[in-house]
This record gives C-alpha cells, structure tokens and sequence, in this order.
C-alpha cells in the first residue's frame, strides 16, 4: 500500500462521535442495542460496527485493492471510469473536480461491478 506523511489533524476541526454497536449482541436479540442501534440511525446516520464478523472478507478486500492500485497505470487506465455516466471503473487522481471553483481531487480508486 502507499504511504504518505499526513499532516497531524487540526485541533480545532468539528468533530462528531459515533456510537459503537456491537452486531453480535443484535443477533443475539439484545433489546438495548437495538435500540442504541436505531438512535444512531435516525439521528446522526453513521455508526461503528463491531463483532460482526467480517474482518477477513473485509481485509481481502483491502488487499486486492491494493494490489489493483499498484498496477502500471497503462494497465489500469484500460478500466478507466471515463464521462460516459458509468459508475465503476478507474479513476486517477486529479481526474475529478471536487467543487464549482474546478478544484480538482487528489483521490485515485476502483469501482467494481459485477458482470451484467
């Protein structure tokens, strides 16, 4: 994976936190946190997940974006996302504009589909 010195994160920078559930005690039919859960969902909209399982999913993932992204460009410019309204894709950083000013972003991904 690439790495990159990020400067540290401003002090002053608005911050929210965010309620951590514990998926293995909603499977087990824990009423509270449930209940925790749709508090979480219908105020803020983003929670943290924890004991759900999924790490090893969730790192193959990781690592075969990973892989994909230290492709020659050459080869991952063959999938590039393009204007033509799909959704899926490569895209190379600098490629978007992330406001009306023209700023444009500093974000590389992949967006994969699956075959239709």
């Amino acid at each position: 994976m690439h790495n990159s010195t990020l400067p540290p994160f401003p002090d002053d920078a608005p911050t929210q936190p965010l309620d951590v559930i514990d998926y293995a005690l909603i499977k087990a039919g824990d009423q509270t946190e449930s209940a925790k859960l749709w508090e979480a969902a219908t105020t803020l909209g983003f929670w943290y997940f924890k004991n759900h399982g999924v790490e090893q999913e969730v790192k193959a993932m990781f690592d075969l974006g990973a892989e994909v992204l230290a492709l020659p460009l050459e080869e991952k410019l063959k999938y590039e996302q393009g204007d033509s309204g799909r959704s899926f894709g490569y895209k190379k950083a600098g490629a978007n504009a992330v406001d009306a000013s023209g700023q444009v972003g500093y974000i590389t991904h992949v967006l994969v589909s699956p075959p239709t």
